[in-house]
């Protein structure tokens, strides 16, 4: 593993570095050049979730702030899920710029008491149960359950989650509506604590599988469309050899990719960046290579002509 490590340190240096390798790394097996890619697509996936930690804390500080502002400590009690501050006013508020946070203090509510038509997401808290919100693009909603009784755990399903329209979604509130308990977490700042270690979680497998993405996908269309054009046969390549060629000229684009969202830079995103820095570096190294395989086979050719004028002269 230590050997496989270094090994990998070595041709990372070298195909930021120089090009001079590329010819030899075509030639590596497959294995070989997939567990490469694996290494730094985890590597970066964790330089850019890492990136991204401190801004979630901060957001997080920010909502519990207003949270607490408004409703002081909110807990699980005997009545159910309720607020310190006023548990039997309702209210909302804009806890983000998209999102709505409203509060009823019963189940007894309607569709125009969320806002629905203002906003497209939204967190709704009862005492019963406290759930995200979401418009779906054509129409209809998604539910994410945050809070809830463990006793209704068997009525979640696909469809109950998904209703077609705001009044189902009402009804599926209503019917999941449960203040005995015991509830899934017992104070908001539980539920707080686990939101930020499932969003670092998700972060870091949604950032590995986007560079995965990346590269299996531009790498594949990309030289299968130049191999088809001849390109990999005028550079005395086969498409595996130039397959795994563009893996490891995806290596430098992905890191400068990986800053855009580890640092929430502007103008460009992740795929955008990572696509053109590809395809500009792989022209490069391919036209160099072709360029070398070019002038080789002109001096050995030159070579065979002079050894043909020599014979021509002894005869």
């Amino acid at each position: 593993m230590i050997i496989t490590t270094i090994d990998f340190f070595r041709i990372l240096a070298s195909v930021c570095r120089e090009t001079t390798m590329f010819p030899i790394l075509a030639l590596l097996p497959f294995r070989r050049a997939l567990l490469h890619l694996f290494m730094l697509t985890i590597m970066l996936a964790l330089f850019i979730t890492a990136c991204r930690i401190y801004p979630a804390l901060e957001l997080r500080e920010k909502i519990m702030s207003g949270l607490t502002e408004e409703f002081g400590t909110i807990k699980a009690s005997e009545g159910g899920f309720l607020p310190e501050i006023a548990p039997d006013k309702r209210r909302s508020m804009e806890i983000l710029p998209t999102y709505l946070l409203s509060y009823f203090p019963s189940k007894e509510f309607t569709l125009a008491d969320m806002h629905i038509g203002d906003f497209s997401r939204g967190v709704l808290m009862t005492p019963g149960f406290v759930t995200l919100w979401i418009k779906k693009p054509e129409s209809g909603f998604v539910l994410i359950p945050i809070v809830y009784s463990t006793s209704i755990l068997n009525r979640f399903s696909s469809d109950s989650l998904t209703p077609v329209n705001g009044e189902v979604m009402i009804e599926t509130v209503r019917e999941m509506y449960d203040t005995e308990g015991p509830f899934i977490f017992e104070d908001v700042n539980s539920v707080a604590s686990s939101f930020t270690i499932y969003y670092i979680v998700l972060r870091y497998m949604l950032e590995f599988a986007r560079a995965l993405f990346c590269v299996l996908v531009f790498n594949t269309l990309f030289t299968g469309c130049y191999s088809i054009g001849g390109g990999a046969a005028m550079a005395g390549m086969t498409y595996r050899n130039l397959w795994i060629m563009g893996v490891y000229a995806s290596f430098p684009a992905l890191i400068i990719a990986s800053f855009f969202p580890a640092f929430d830079l502007p103008y460009f995103d992740y795929s955008t960046v990572y696509l053109f820095a590809f395809l500009g570096y792989f022209m490069f190294i391919f036209n160099k290579i072709q360029r070398f395989t070019i002038s080789r086979i002109d001096i050995i050719g030159g070579k065979k002509d002079d050894d043909d004028d020599g014979e021509k002269r002894d005869d």
